[in-house]
């Protein structure tokens, strides 16, 4: 009953936003499964979610972070 639960919890957020897996996640971002797995569980540079022991990834937080790390050009307004 609880694995029905969790999966519901999932299939609405999918629903709602982007849900990535951690594999899906890091082909996304062009970088290896390890890397993720570091800058989000270790350095916290990556949001994620656990609604159950496997953690997610939502598509906004990862546009959040290549957004982060983004090095503005000269053609950028106010630079």
């Amino acid at each position: 009953v609880l694995r029905q639960l969790l999966l519901q919890v999932v299939e609405q957020l999918n629903e709602e936003q982007e849900v990535f897996t951690k594999e899906e996640a890091a082909a996304f971002l062009n970088i290896k499964i390890s890397t993720l797995e570091r800058l989000a569980f270790r350095k916290n540079e990556i949001g994620y979610t656990k609604p159950d022991r496997h953690a997610v990834f939502l598509k906004r937080d990862l546009l959040k972070f290549l957004e982060n790390r983004r090095i503005p050009s000269v053609y950028d307004e106010g630079v």
